[in-house]
């Protein structure tokens, strides 16, 4: 079922990135951003009487669903529904790096900072125009990368990562004598 503009969705914690959940795009997702708690939910108005014989809850590999009930309004109470549960591992649709980030940029995301202890920051650093990133600074172990994933690919830096780029910070300049 694709989402309709007269649902009403929202949740408890984080009602803000709730339609993250129901725009049907694998690089974005919805999360509580807190560990699992009573009184925690994902709430779907249709807007008037649905038959649904069937609920896809998709999760990214990092997240467990810990407890999860499916309840229906009868009325003024809300009744479970029987469900049978099964867990289906679904392989990504190749790489998102570049869709992330354009997904990012959507949101006027122009920058990104990372250091080479985020897990993820040998693959951008190393392949940063496949992220649809450039590099313009780097201090000790942490990079700014500019967002340019609305653009055309970018070409890869020259090969010269080995080389030590001098610290900013420590650069003399000396004036030029005449």
């Amino acid at each position: 079922m694709v989402r309709r503009p007269e649902w009403r969705i929202t949740s408890r914690p984080n009602p803000w990135e709730i339609g993250s959940a129901f725009d049907n795009d694998p690089v974005t997702r919805w999360r509580t951003k807190q560990t699992a708690a009573p009184g925690m939910y994902v709430e779907v108005d249709f807007g008037s009487t649905v038959n649904i014989d069937r609920a896809e809850i998709l999760t990214a590999p990092d997240n467990q669903l810990s407890r999860m009930r499916l309840l229906r309004e009868d009325g003024s109470n809300w009744v479970p529904v029987a469900a049978t549960v099964e867990t289906i591992e679904t392989p990504l649709p190749g790489f998102l790096g570049r869709a992330a980030m354009q997904e990012w940029k959507a949101r006027r995301a122009d920058y990104m900072m990372i250091c080479n202890t985020d897990w993820y920051a040998r693959d951008v650093i190393s392949f940063p125009q496949f992220w649809g990133l450039t590099q313009v600074a780097e201090r000790g172990a942490c990079h700014l990368l500019r967002n340019d994933a609305g653009l055309p690919p970018i070409e890869p830096p020259p090969q010269n990562r080995e080389r030590e780029r001098p610290d900013p910070a420590t650069v003399q300049t000396h004036p030029q004598e005449h």
